[in-house]
């Protein structure tokens, strides 16, 4: 069950900020995503947060379905996400600011 569904028509409408960029992960961007979803995951305790680094690096490597995003402010790394993509539905899951 999902906790909030939106239909793209009515995404609210935004000004565009040149301080954000938000991007799909890319292998020059793997490591500022997997460092800031680590010391997201430290707060699960550092097993969990170890593992969810390998899991990250297998998901980007192997799973086309699930695409990394990364959205940096001035710059620096400031929030994560995963995008998994299906043939009806886009589910944002692991979204981290």
């Amino acid at each position: 069950m999902e906790l909030y569904a939106i239909e793209p028509k009515d995404f609210p409408a935004q000004k565009e900020n040149q301080d954000i960029r938000v991007a799909e992960v890319t292998e020059d961007s793997l490591d500022d995503f997997i460092n800031l979803q680590y010391e997201t995951d430290k707060a699960n305790g550092e097993t969990f947060a170890n593992e969810k680094v390998k899991l990250n690096k297998k998901q980007f490597a192997e799973d086309k379905n699930n695409m990394k995003v990364i959205g940096y402010y001035k710059g620096e790394p400031a929030g994560t996400m995963n995008v998994i993509v299906s043939e009806e539905v886009v589910e944002i899951d692991d979204l981290a600011v």
